[in-house]
């Protein structure tokens, strides 16, 4: 992408104002501070001789991630742990509910987890991979889950490097797509709004909160679906709200 005109710099003032003439085209504005990870509001006004259509230019729809893109080869060590702690857990049911997957992740930790997670956080996952909506998983489920915990905790790694903690939300986008799952902006300022701090920084387990929960919505959504639309009563919208 080239440069077709640019601002007299940075200017410490409320209201910034720059006329051009621009060859007939396609341009993309991009307003910008002198701190690049601020956080704040502005109004673009766009004033041409001629009409024209201006827009924002961001992904069209969510696209949250599929199985594919969850890598499930983790037949390891840990895996090995992970397995025994679920036989002996679940005993003769084989399933495992939000209480007894807390407990496990708190034993499991390691390098995988690295944190206790929340029961509100465990709860959010166990809806993610409790398929036919029993209130418990199996242990290939549980496998399904300790992986997308793996891909996630890599990822949320690998985009708070440099912030010292946290996930900026500037790099929030970043980072949800590296495990697959794609939003808008629209989605991204209410992630924001809903999970960052007074520093802007998001913590693993509201990130880990915001995928699952993004991923089971999207899922619901699809079960009910026609030509990208649904029609829902409300008591079908409260369970979906709660189960999210």
């Amino acid at each position: 992408m080239t440069t077709a005109q640019a601002s007299d710099g940075f200017l410490n003032i409320r209201e910034v104002t720059k006329r051009t003439r621009l060859a007939p085209g396609t341009y993309c504005v991009i307003p910008f501070s002198a701190n690049t990870a601020d956080r704040g509001q502005f109004l673009l006004r766009l004033l041409t001789a001629k009409e024209n259509t201006a827009y924002s230019h961001d992904n069209t729809d969510p696209t949250p991630a599929t199985p594919a893109s969850v890598t499930l080869a983790l037949e390891g060590s840990e895996w090995k742990q992970a397995k025994e702690l679920f036989v002996a857990t679940a005993g003769e049911g084989a399933t495992v509910d939000a209480f007894q997957i807390k407990s496990m992740l708190s034993k499991l930790q390691g390098d995988v987890i690295g944190e206790d997670l929340s029961l509100d956080t465990c709860r959010r996952l166990l809806a993610l991979h409790d398929h036919d909506h029993t209130g418990s998983i199996d242990i290939l489920e549980f496998h399904s889950l300790w992986a997308t915990l793996h891909t996630w905790k890599k990822s949320f790694l690998k985009h708070c490097e440099k912030s010292g903690g946290g996930l900026k939300t500037t790099d929030l986008r970043s980072a949800m797509q590296s495990t697959g799952c794609a939003v808008n902006s629209t989605v991204l300022n209410a992630v924001a709004t809903s999970y960052a701090n007074e520093n802007g920084c998001i913590s693993f387990q509201d990130f880990v909160q915001t995928l699952a929960k993004v991923q089971t919505m999207t899922e619901i959504f699809k079960t009910k679906t026609t030509a990208d639309a649904i029609t829902i009563t409300l008591d079908e919208w409260l369970k979906s709200a709660f189960v999210c």
